[in-house]
């Protein structure tokens, strides 16, 4: 990619690049790739005062100073987010919302203050007045409060159908209570990790734990990131991680679908983990995508597509001797569809992918 900006500038397009450079490891790596491919001539430094990470991976498209289209979502801009984990790219062509990222780019450069900026941000991304109405809206951070987590986790709990979210670094209590309380029939969770990062043990373990629990309510499905090891079940050849990417090393994905099969389904995707940092302290975008049914039917289909594999690996890691495991086989009585009728999570299952 950097080779590609290069030679972007070299045939005579504007190239700007805006890069995070706070006082830790990513800075030196940015600067080193910077001198690398001697880019130091369109390369600014984000690190404005009080700011934690520049967290954003977005690619304004101009012409004559216009905004035409914007690139956005998970994917950081390097081997290992593009080889090392599952992400997501989102390409908008619409002018208003990549004016809107062009804004954005152009305010972030400027390095203020993150306690001067934070209402700037909010009042130009102000959340959706209207939730159910057909539209693209970008939500930008850091933000003065947690009222955007707090309308996604509302968002999810209102869902009537069904439910889809991915987390990257545990789930955040407003979301646990989302799938908790929730009256969607269907509620899918992957997640990275059961537990975010965390200080003690302790904490880690009351994080898993209530995992745990509610993973034993029905209309729940959730899979946790795993990979095909040594054990009782190694009929498979031994699955190796790519070894890019130290913190996350399945699933880095930040979306939500909500009712993605109904008349006016929700997806929201971006940079943003579904958390009160990314919320307030860190340089994020997320774009509430509402009444579009293509985008909503092309992520639920990476959803599942990631789903079925991760479950499964999930599975074998909760069961480890194969010996000891009561295996479902195929009914071959005329019994076998009752499964798939009443009060069942197949029979939900049945229902919702049918219609």
């Amino acid at each position: 990619m950097l080779t590609a900006l290069s030679a972007a500038r070299d045939r005579g397009a504007d190239v700007q690049v805006l890069y995070h450079a706070r006082n830790d490891d990513e800075k030196i790596a940015n600067e080193a790739a910077i001198q690398k491919f001697g880019l130091g001539n369109i390369c600014s430094p984000r690190n404005a005062q009080g700011l934690t990470l520049s967290h954003n991976k977005t690619i304004v498209l101009t012409k004559a100073g216009a905004a035409q289209a914007v690139l956005t979502g998970s994917t950081n801009f390097s081997v290992g987010g593009i080889f090392g984990h599952s992400n997501v790219v989102h390409i908008c062509e619409r002018n208003d919302v990549a004016r809107g990222y062009l804004w954005l780019w152009s305010e972030l450069k400027k390095n203020t203050a993150k306690s001067a900026d934070v209402a700037l941000l909010a009042g130009k991304t102000p959340l959706p007045q209207d939730p159910l109405a057909k539209q693209i809206t970008s939500i930008f951070s850091p933000r003065d409060n947690l009222k955007a987590l707090d309308w996604y986790a509302g968002q999810a709990t209102g869902a009537h159908d069904a439910l889809f979210m991915t987390f990257a670094f545990g789930m955040n209590e407003r979301f646990q209570d989302a799938y908790r309380n929730g009256s969607a029939n269907l509620r899918y969770a992957l997640m990275e990790a059961m537990s975010g990062p965390t200080r003690t043990k302790e904490q880690r373990a009351a994080n898993e734990a209530a995992i745990i629990e509610l993973r034993k309510m029905m209309p729940y499905k959730f899979a946790i990131g795993s990979r095909l090891g040594k054990g009782a079940f190694n009929h498979w050849l031994v699955e190796q991680l790519s070894g890019l990417n130290v913190n996350v090393r399945y699933l880095h994905t930040k979306y939500m679908l909500v009712d993605p099969l109904g008349t006016n389904p929700l997806v929201v995707s971006g940079s943003a983990n579904f958390s009160e940092a990314s919320t307030t302290n860190n340089d994020e975008n997320m774009l509430i995508i509402r009444g579009n049914s293509r985008v909503a039917d092309i992520y639920l289909g990476e959803f599942m597509r990631l789903y079925r594999p991760f479950a499964f690996r999930d599975w074998l890691t909760q069961h480890p001797n194969a010996y000891e495991v009561e295996v479902g086989h195929l009914d071959e009585t005329d019994q076998w569809w009752k499964r798939y009728f009443g009060d069942t999570f197949e029979s939900r299952q049945r229902s919702y992918f049918a219609t």
